[in-house]
């Protein structure tokens, strides 16, 4: 997203970089919210309907999960997904923080365009689970955390004002694929070992 909205591109668009990076970020903590409040919900209503509580079985669904997503992080091996983008089309066609905050409520509700890392699904399942255990607050802060962060390489180009400090950027976050991909493993395997001494 980087790529698309940073201040070389807005600037030829005519369009002010901060305002489509504050519709973008408003956009990413809306999908998070909603992604939090929807999920968390969808796992109260299963465990009403499926008669299933306390956390105990929770924390049992979680270990799996994490431990799965971890393996996949750090064997490299692609998750399944949709493959669908934003429509870049929408570039030329509106308003900056129409695309921004149209881009941003996308990227946060985390499965509405391909997902490249499990460390996705273990959130959403943190996600489903915390509503199954009743904890519908935390659900929904689980998701806007997640939302902002989608937010982050956008916010990050603020400086990014001509081709080369952009091609620069490009290089740094190809370069940091490899070990963000291991301390994303690393982290899901923490919280599978963290799950597995709760009661």
């Amino acid at each position: 997203m980087m790529a698309s909205i940073n201040p070389l591109g807005e600037r030829a668009r005519r369009n002010r970089w901060w305002h489509t990076a504050a519709a973008f970020t408003a956009g990413c903590l809306l999908g998070g919210w909603a992604l939090g409040a929807g999920a968390g919900a969808a796992g109260l209503l299963v465990a009403e309907v499926a008669g299933v509580h306390g956390a105990s079985v929770a924390c049992r669904v979680v270990l799996g999960i994490a431990l799965a997503a971890g393996v996949v992080e750090l064997a490299g091996w692609p998750v399944p997904t949709v493959h669908r983008q934003v429509d870049e089309a929408w570039l030329g066609r509106y308003r900056g923080w129409v695309y921004g905050a149209g881009f941003g409520a996308q990227l946060g509700a985390g499965l509405a365009t391909t997902v490249t890392t499990a460390a996705v699904y273990a959130t959403v399942a943190m996600v489903v689970l915390l509503g199954a255990v009743g904890r519908l607050a935390e659900a929904t802060a689980v998701g806007t955390v997640f939302g902002l962060f989608r937010a982050v390489p956008v916010l990050t180009a603020r400086r990014l004002h001509d081709p080369e400090s952009l091609r620069r950027r490009a290089r740094l976050m190809a370069a940091g694929a490899m070990p963000a991909r291991l301390v994303s493993g690393a982290s899901l395997f923490a919280l599978a070992l963290l799950t597995a001494f709760l009661p």
